[in-house]
């Protein structure tokens, strides 16, 4: 994601009575350069001025604002990422052994609702990485690769 977003948000955040503070400008332009969902450790380590209590606040009350979106599928850890319309919408594939998220771009049709108007809807794809697959295969008993090959594929 570009900065070609950052006046929109920022415009936003004002419009909502947020006070446009040095740390929460830096968040927020951190998080628009970001390319897949950070957790809240790479942002910790990416802004090690900004408290974490802090931190976490502003994540809360951003989401609930809609300038961001929580991934909730790790329960040690917090994903987030700059939410639609200022974020394409895509879904993601985690890593189950390494835990890595990457976006991924897939066509979704959804059925035709009666009686309800969907907000949103999440897709994520589990499994494993080319990496931690190589070192999974690589560990197992001799003639259980075959097995674990077939069944990811």
């Amino acid at each position: 994601m570009s900065h070609h977003h950052l006046p929109d948000l920022v415009a936003k955040l004002k419009q909502h009575g947020d006070r446009l503070t040095t740390s929460r400008l830096q968040l927020l332009e951190y998080l628009c350069q970001q390319q897949r969902p950070v957790s809240v450790k790479q942002i910790e380590r990416a802004l090690p001025k900004i408290n974490i209590v802090t931190l976490y606040r502003i994540l809360e009350h951003w989401q609930k604002d809609g300038i961001v979106e929580r991934l909730t599928h790790d329960p040690k850890e917090q994903y987030f990422e700059i939410a639609s319309p200022y974020h394409q919408h895509h879904h993601h594939t985690i890593c189950q052994h390494c835990g890595k998220v990457t976006d991924i771009q897939c066509e979704l049709k959804l059925p035709s609702f009666k009686n309800f108007v969907p907000s949103m809807h999440v897709v994520t794809v589990y499994g494993w990485c080319r990496s931690c697959l190589k070192s999974l295969t690589h560990d197992l008993p001799k003639g259980q690769h075959q097995i674990r090959r077939n069944r990811n594929q």
